[in-house]
């Protein structure tokens, strides 16, 4: 099974590989949520 670590940041990267050395890197462009509100989640435009 493979584990897929989904960042662009190498540095968070390196910290998950020094713990689990078999973790795989993604690097995809998702929209981050900076909101705690569901609701005001969703109008986000994805």
């Amino acid at each position: 099974m493979t584990l897929y670590f989904i960042t662009g940041n190498k540095g968070k990267l390196a910290e998950v590989q020094a713990v689990l050395p078999d973790v795989e890197a993604l690097d995809i462009d998702l929209p981050e949520i900076q909101t705690s509100d569901f609701l005001k989640s969703l109008s986000l435009n994805f």
